[in-house]
C-alpha cells in the first residue's frame, strides 16, 4: 500500500497471520524478496505473528511438540530477517507489532496458571521487539485506541 503525504508517497507493508510456528518457509521468503523491491517506510506485523501453540488452551497433537521457547527463537529470527529484507539503503522502516489474539495465549496462560507472574512477563520482552526497534501496541485490541 502506498499514499500519498503532501508531495511524499510513504509505502506501508503490513503482514498478517505469520502464526510462526506453523508458518511455510517458502512464502516468507517469497515476502523478504518482494519487501526488498518494495522497501517500506513503516511495516506493520498485524497481529497473530507467533502462533504460541505452547500456551494456547487447546488440546496438542503430537505434531505441535514444539516448545515456546523454540517458538520465540522461530519468531524472533523471522522479525529480523523480515525487517532487515526491508530496509532501504540500510536503513531499518519504522516496524510496528500489534498483539494479536494468539500473542494474547501466553498472557491468558499465566492468568490461568500463575496470576502473580501478570505483568511481570510480557511477549515483548521474550520477543525482544525494544532491542530490534519494534514499536509494540499490546495488549490485544489495543490498535483500536492507537
Amino acid at each position: 500500500m502506498a499514499y500519498l503525504t503532501g508531495e511524499y508517497i510513504c509505502r506501508i507493508a503490513i503482514l498478517s497471520d505469520l502464526q510462526i510456528d506453523y508458518h511455510d518457509e517458502e512464502t516468507l521468503s517469497a515476502v523478504c524478496s518482494f519487501l526488498g523491491d518494495f522497501q517500506p517506510d513503516t511495516l506493520v506485523f498485524n497481529g497473530d505473528v507467533i502462533d504460541a501453540t505452547a500456551v494456547g488452551s487447546f488440546r496438542k497433537s503430537p505434531v505441535d511438540a514444539g516448545s515456546f521457547d523454540e517458538q520465540l527463537e522461530w519468531t524472533r529470527y523471522w522479525l529480523v530477517r523480515i525487517q532487515g529484507a526491508a530496509a532501504a539503503f540500510g536503513v531499518l522502516p519504522r516496524t510496528i507489532y500489534i498483539d494479536g489474539n494468539h500473542e494474547a495465549r501466553l498472557q491468558n496462560y499465566l492468568l490461568d496458571r500463575a496470576p502473580e507472574l501478570d505483568g511481570l512477563v510480557s511477549l515483548g520482552d521474550l520477543l525482544r521487539l525494544k532491542l530490534m526497534g519494534i514499536e509494540h501496541i499490546t495488549p490485544y485490541g489495543a490498535a483500536f485506541e492507537w
